[in-house]
């Protein structure tokens, strides 16, 4: 723990602050979660918990109930046994885990976050059965489990202010001029607008706005849990660049390259799937 941050708003912040060598932008047991799990034990962030006395504590994914763990540990037998753990679950790692041994790893971790949580919260029903399998089969504490997994929440996440804003624009736009939409939307990447241009002059299509629904999207995170692989392989098996043409569409991989490796297999993958037609979008 460090020195706490003030904000009028919001109370106090008490950062937990990870080594430079630590791996960032990771989420999975790649990251540095046992760097947090240990610092977050630490006898000063420890004392300053005790002494805030907190009713609740809201703890993100395995990770988060680690340290949290870690520091009602560290306060001792009941200085904090009057908080409520609330777990929650943004991802269910156990149920895309990749790797050998991952599964057992994440399922362990997961079981123990739902062991000790007072309510569990997910954010779909998928989640939510993934979660109740997984605590069915945690073993000695069965009975507990099943009652627990019964009153798992979901919580579906909401819709991004952002988001909401750009597609009331779009309604907007569409109600003053009167058209259908237009796929040469202002808020699309340069590099798209420049393939509906193309698109467009191969097919003989009068400009941009007459190419209708050409996209073929892949929109996940380019990690290999998320298997984004199979869009190219699925773009190869309806026959490629062929496909693609007498189509009209336009393949789009959209998604944050979260491990490079992977990123980079999935694009080179991509473009030599369309080196055989070089002149397509």
């Amino acid at each position: 723990g460090d020195e706490a941050q003030d904000d009028d708003k919001d109370g106090d912040v008490w950062p937990v602050r990870l080594p430079g060598r630590c791996r960032w932008k990771r989420l999975d047991r790649e990251g540095p979660w046992e760097e947090f799990r240990d610092l977050a034990s630490s006898p000063r962030l420890v004392g300053d918990v005790v002494r805030y006395r907190p009713t609740h504590a809201v703890a993100v994914d395995w990770h988060g109930m680690l340290a949290w763990r870690a520091i009602v540990e560290g306060a001792g037998p009941g200085r904090l046994g009057g908080c409520r753990a609330v777990y929650y679950n943004f991802r269910v790692y156990s149920a895309s885990a990749f790797g050998c041994g991952d599964g057992d790893f994440y399922a362990e971790k997961e079981r123990l976050a739902c062991r000790h949580a007072d309510q569990i919260v997910c954010l779909s029903e998928k989640d939510r059965d993934s979660l109740a399998v997984l605590m069915g089969k945690d073993g000695g504490h069965d009975q507990e489990a099943r009652e627990k997994s019964a009153g798992i929440c979901v919580l579906h996440p909401p819709l991004r202010g952002d988001i909401c804003e750009l597609a009331r624009q779009g309604v907007r736009s569409d109600a003053e001029t009167g058209d259908g939409g237009s796929v040469s939307d202002c808020h699309l990447p340069e590099a798209a607008r420049l393939a509906i241009e193309r698109l467009a002059n191969v097919t003989g299509r009068n400009g941009g706005d007459d190419v209708g629904r050409c996209f073929v999207t892949c929109a996940v995170r380019m990690s290999p849990e998320k298997a984004p692989h199979n869009f190219v392989r699925l773009l190869r098996s309806l026959g490629g660049a062929d496909f693609l043409r007498r189509n009209g569409l336009i393949p789009v991989l959209c998604g944050a390259r979260s491990v490079e490796d992977c990123a980079g297999g999935v694009v080179r993958e991509l473009e030599s799937l369309l080196a055989g037609d070089p002149d397509w979008p």
